[in-house]
């Protein structure tokens, strides 16, 4: 679950209904909702398309505990 350790937001993201909009400022936030919105902008159709990952994704996460990392901006 790297990945989920990375960006927790990703699997409530994907779950949720009807588009998840990026507004591109040209930054991000590592591990921020930003950062998960641009991800499924790019590649979230890839979950959506593949029957079940999504809840799959969804069940697999939910008791996940998230390490604290300090907030990074990317631009």
């Amino acid at each position: 679950m790297e990945a989920w350790e990375c960006n927790r937001h990703v699997p409530k993201l994907l779950a949720r209904k009807g588009r998840v909009r990026f507004e591109d400022t040209g930054y991000y936030t590592l591990g921020g909702e930003d950062e998960a919105a641009y991800y499924i902008e790019e590649y979230g159709f890839a979950w959506k398309e593949t029957l079940g990952a999504v809840d799959w994704l969804v069940e697999v996460t939910k008791d996940l505990n998230p390490r604290r990392r300090g907030d990074a901006t990317l631009h």
